[in-house]
């Protein structure tokens, strides 16, 4: 992935679920969808994983276009030193904000937080409170 300006540009990435509808319906978020962004610094020639998780807590929470929902909250959404993640990846403790929301409950009592679906298991996933897609 490459900005579409120079090379000192930042990326903006835009993840995007539809819960129970298409993801097209969405925009920049709705009752039943998640939104959730990156912001980061383009490195000629880096290699950077970046991690987006999809979480129930966020269903349905709008944030302003610099920011992400992270656990049920809004945080800002710019990863400050992409090169600091190493080789793991650069997940939501590298987000711009040094304090963060409250972590995800998940399922309470079995049931989805919310009314929301509970997620999809395709084996893929280690946290339960994620959207497996």
């Amino acid at each position: 992935m490459v900005p579409s300006g120079g090379n000192a540009d930042d990326i903006e990435i835009r993840v995007a679920l539809g819960v129970g509808h298409d993801v097209e319906s969405c925009g920049e978020g709705g009752p039943t969808c998640v939104v959730a962004r990156r912001i980061l610094r383009f490195g000629p020639h880096a290699n950077v994983r970046v991690d987006v998780p999809l979480r129930q807590a966020c269903v349905g929470v709008a944030c302003p276009a610099s920011q992400t929902c992270v656990r049920g909250g809004c945080v800002d959404a710019t990863i400050g030193d992409p090169a600091s993640c190493g080789r793991s990846g650069c997940d939501e403790e590298a987000l711009g904000n040094a304090s963060r929301p409250p972590p995800d409950a998940g399922l309470i009592d079995g049931a989805p937080r919310d009314g929301a679906p509970p997620p999809v298991d395709t084996g893929f996933c280690t946290d339960a409170s994620t959207f497996c897609v």
